[in-house]
């Protein structure tokens, strides 16, 4: 599915045979970029910067952009039953260890806020399958096994140095998510060293 504007500009879906996909705290795109290069259709994304979703605009002119502040904004997910991935990237700078400066008390604690907002979220929500990507810091790590534990198990997490992924980038990040995608994640990690 994907969402067609020729009608006005208004959206509605049609089949492509890509799965459409949703990508919250969108940046400037990272996410879309690689989700589009995989096969996925990236039909929304919405982040609180402008400057960030102008980039994203600029980019991935055919998505449809929201500018909101999470977890205030209602979010158009599909309400038909059709399948779709939701995708979200917290804002990770507040528990960067760069970042110390620029942090003013209760940043980290918001920024837990939103991690653990978006796990409920994503589990309430009808999407065929979900990830999330956040630093791999020990706290971080923490909010989500909590979660985890607290869902029964209803999703899965690891750890992954994204170069052993292909990804041109030497970071460590958290994914977590519907348990076969990154199960999938692992056993590429394993086979594509």
């Amino acid at each position: 599915w994907n969402l067609d504007r020729s009608d006005n500009g208004r959206a509605r879906a049609v089949q492509s045979g890509r799965l459409e996909t949703y990508d919250l705290f969108c940046g400037a795109g990272g996410f879309t970029t690689g989700a589009e290069a995989a096969g996925y259709d990236v039909v929304f994304a919405c982040d609180m910067n402008e400057e960030a979703l102008e980039t994203h605009r600029r980019n991935h002119p055919h998505t449809r952009h929201m500018q909101c502040e999470l977890p205030h904004a209602e979010l158009p997910l599909p309400s038909d039953g059709r399948p779709y991935h939701l995708h979200a990237s917290p804002p990770c700078q507040k528990f960067s260890k760069v970042n110390q400066k620029g942090r003013k008390e209760g940043d980290k604690d918001h920024a837990g806020r939103m991690v653990e907002w978006y796990i409920d979220y994503a589990l309430a929500s009808t999407a065929t399958s979900w990830t999330m990507e956040q630093v791999a810091r020990p706290d971080v790590v923490a909010i989500v096994e909590r979660k985890r534990l607290l869902s029964n198990r209803a999703f899965t997490y690891a750890v992954f140095d994204f170069e052993e992924l292909g990804v041109p980038q030497t970071r460590r990040r958290l994914i977590a998510g519907s348990p076969r995608l990154v199960a999938r994640l692992l056993r590429a990690r394993e086979t594509e060293r």
